[in-house]
């Protein structure tokens, strides 16, 4: 499947999407947000979990939700507060206002735990406007299909214990 570039879409490696499926695993009710892949490798180890995105290329995931983070609109019946939000935000089109009342939306408070990809650039941002969650630095580095590795993307984390955090530094 390609990545939408248009749509600030890139699509993590392999050997990423098996990690964060692997600490995504650890979790009894975790959500992705603008992670699809991620979802897909789950589902394709038998574990279907909220996909929350916009690209209906992934609507055959039963656990797939259209979502647009600019415009939070209505939780799907049966809604239930994740205890993990996954998040993999278009870098540049998405402000960090928008995308902190896209997550308050989701989750409904400041303690549940979350992992969002950020570029060095707007990493503060992120972590100004996400004060209540307390992001801060994971030293995870993810890397993308089309992405260089030299950009530094990072994942900012809150709430995530450091045992459950190990699974990605190992």
């Amino acid at each position: 499947m390609h990545e939408d570039h248009s749509k600030e879409q890139y699509f993590f490696d392999a050997p990423t999407v098996a990690k964060l499926a692997s600490f995504v695993r650890q979790y009894e009710r975790p959500v992705l947000l603008c992670c699809p892949m991620v979802g897909r490798k789950l589902h394709e180890d038998g574990i279907d979990v909220p996909t929350l995105d916009l690209d209906e290329r992934f609507s055959d995931l039963p656990g797939f939700v259209r979502y647009d983070v600019y415009r939070p609109s209505a939780l799907p019946r049966g809604w239930v507060k994740p205890d993990l939000l996954l998040i993999d935000p278009p870098f540049f089109k998405v402000r960090p206002d928008q995308l902190f009342h896209a997550v308050r939306h989701l989750t409904g408070d400041w303690s549940t735990p979350l992992m969002v990809a950020s570029n060095p650039t707007r990493a503060p941002a992120f972590v100004g406007t996400f004060t209540l969650f307390g992001l801060r630095p994971t030293g995870y580095r993810p890397t993308y299909v089309t992405v260089p590795n030299g950009v530094g993307i990072e994942f900012l984390g809150a709430n995530i214990p450091q045992d459950k955090l190990a699974i990605l530094t190992a």
